[in-house]
């Protein structure tokens, strides 16, 4: 019940378009003009039927599937009671309209008979041969994870680079060793002269090198930007490691060629009869344009004999004219 609920009203009465109420009618025709809509655009044509035809049709497929449901829902005969008399007399034969009715139109939508619109209707298939083939499609994967390998070694590059570049350097190595002693006799020199005016309560002189760390014997560099280059290249050495090999790249593109193939096979599933029809038109076009060929080449032998006879017996008996026949003056002189 719940089910026959959800279809219109109009698509379980019985009796076409004529035997429906004023309302119901609106109704079928508002259904009617949204199916041509569909139809145009699926097909590429019009809808070769009419109102009346379209209710028929809707009102015996909403009544075959009542009752489908209706054999669904039914207990079997094995768990029914029966009655003694029930073997006795033979089962009633269901008369009912929906039951004896003869369909008005096939109970399959039909395909349009012009070339265009059965090519609009079949369309392309999602996938072309090349697109279907594995190996293809392993190597445009390479080509990718190749182009994406080479930039992510080009930032590892420019990140070791950066590394070298905001290192801490050596000042002996450098070639300042007597800024280092100075430096050491100015720390020490300025260490004094704090610890008295420490004593004295006057406020501290600060170390020129206060605002950040320093390792006695180097430069600073640049401590930030080290530690992130470190923490860059060591991001990308793992992305880099995680790439996909070649035996992986393979085996993906099998999978994906089998996926593509899948959808390729629903659609030759899908569009079977409409490829079937069109492959009859151009056959049939096809066996025409081949007898038309023929019937063309015949007449032209037919028209190219009659003008070789024609030739000849103006040549053999130029003086009998070309209005008599040779053969006939031939009979007609034996007697």
């Amino acid at each position: 019940m719940t089910q026959a609920r959800k279809s219109p009203a109009w698509t379980r009465a019985q009796g076409g378009y004529e035997a429906l109420s004023p309302q119901n009618q609106k109704r079928a025709e508002g259904a009617f003009r949204a199916f041509e809509v569909i139809y145009q655009k699926r097909h590429g044509t019009e809808y070769p039927y009419g109102l009346s035809e379209y209710v028929s049709w809707v009102q015996e497929q909403e009544a075959q599937r009542q009752r489908q449901q209706a054999i669904l829902e039914t207990p079997s005969a094995s768990r029914r009671p029966r009655a003694f008399s029930d073997t006795d007399r033979p089962a009633p034969t269901p008369e009912t309209p929906a039951a004896q009715a003869v369909p008005s139109r096939p109970k399959s939508l039909p395909l349009p008979d012009d070339k265009d619109a059965l090519r609009r209707v079949i369309g392309e298939s999602p996938w072309s041969d090349a697109n279907r083939d594995p190996a293809r499609i392993a190597d445009e994967y390479r080509r990718r994870v190749q182009s994406v390998r080479e930039k992510a070694e080009k930032r590892l590059e420019t990140a070791e680079k950066a590394i070298e570049r905001t290192a801490p350097r050596d000042e002996i190595a450098e070639g300042k060793a007597i800024e280092k002693l100075a430096d050491i006799a100015a720390g020490l020199a300025l260490k004094l002269i704090n610890t008295v005016l420490k004593v004295l309560g006057i406020p501290e002189i600060p170390h020129p090198n206060f605002g950040g760390p320093r390792v006695v014997g180097q430069l600073p560099g640049n401590p930030k930007e080290h530690e992130a280059a470190h923490q860059e290249a060591e991001k990308l050495k793992e992305y880099i490691g995680n790439l996909p090999d070649d035996n992986a790249i393979t085996q993906k593109g099998e999978r994906v060629a089998l996926a593509r193939q899948a959808e390729h096979d629903g659609w030759l599933d899908q569009t079977a009869p409409a490829r079937l029809k069109l492959t009859e038109i151009e056959a049939r076009e096809k066996a025409e344009r081949e007898e038309a060929e023929r019937r063309a080449r015949v007449e032209e032998a037919r028209q190219a004999q009659a003008l070789a006879a024609k030739e000849r017996v103006e040549i053999d008996a130029p003086e009998l004219g070309p209005e008599v026949h040779l053969d006939d003056e031939i009979e007609r002189l034996k007697f």
